[in-house]
């Protein structure tokens, strides 16, 4: 896929020998180099602000004069000479997500909700295409989600709301967004304070305006408690008109998801 849409920073990178592709996306800065028998990525992440606006810029410099960030990964080749892509990619756990304001699901009722998760670019190499690294363009924080601290499982929490309408949804490049759709089941009302999202399931779609979307999930609880069962649609939501595929989950799900969906918010910190 072609760089060709302003928003678009992914896609194949033509680079010569000792030619640097130097890429900004929001927080990330990086330089990746084309060397003799060699690739080099050298990257960072600047401390901006999620409101900030969030800059995308692309560059090809020659070698010896592409900026040196902190962090320094090199990779040695006896063929060196294939094309390096940047995909998008989902985290590699759940995001755990606050609505903007909590809400209750009366038993035998159904909502919807439009989240923002963080991206990592995924930066391949040749082809068949290898893995270089994959790179958080902003790392999240780490929170725990459980009843407890020996019940649940290490996630990242999200620095966005979630919001029931799409327009009150900021729309950022390096975030990706996911219609989760809420049917309570149970005979008991659910209290939806925060929910956890296994993104590493899902895949990544670009609508036409380069907005990057996973497909829409259902979570369905059918009994009392914060279990739910997940379902993953086939395709992106209506709301992502022209989406096209640009990248498959990091992690296959099985044919049966049920897993802990709902829980209250934790104090003391965790969120940042």
């Amino acid at each position: 896929m072609s760089e060709t849409r302003p928003n678009q920073w992914w896609g194949t990178v033509p680079l010569g020998l000792n030619q640097t592709a130097v890429r900004q996306i929001a927080m990330l800065r990086l330089a990746a180099s084309h060397l003799t028998g060699e690739w080099r990525l050298s990257y960072d992440q600047q401390d901006l602000q999620e409101e900030d606006d969030m800059p995308l810029s692309a560059e090809v410099v020659e070698a010896d004069a592409a900026p040196e960030y902190p962090q320094i990964q090199r990779f040695v080749f006896r063929d060196s000479s294939g094309p390096l892509m940047l995909l998008p990619a989902l985290a590699d756990r759940p995001v755990v997500i606050q609505p903007f304001q909590p809400f209750t699901v009366p038993a035998g009722e159904e909502g919807a909700i439009f989240v923002s998760t963080p991206l990592w670019v995924h930066l391949q190499l040749g082809s068949p295409a290898q893995t270089l690294a994959y790179l958080p363009i902003r790392r999240p924080t780490d929170t725990w989600f459980g009843s407890n601290t020996m019940e649940g499982e290490l996630c990242y929490a999200s620095r966005t709301f979630g919001r029931m309408g799409l327009a009150e949804l900021p729309l950022r490049p390096h975030r990706a967004i996911t219609r989760v759709i809420i049917h309570n089941r149970a005979a008991s009302p659910l209290l939806v304070e925060r929910l956890s999202l296994p993104v590493p399931y899902l895949s990544l779609y670009a609508s036409g305006d380069a907005q990057l979307w996973t497909e829409s999930v259902s979570m369905e609880r059918d009994r009392d408690g914060a279990h739910a069962n997940f379902r993953i649609e086939k395709s992106a939501p209506a709301e992502a008109p022209g989406a096209v595929l640009v990248a498959g989950p990091r992690q296959a799900p099985g044919d049966s998801l049920s897993f802990r969906a709902f829980g209250a918010l934790l104090r003391g910190g965790i969120w940042s």
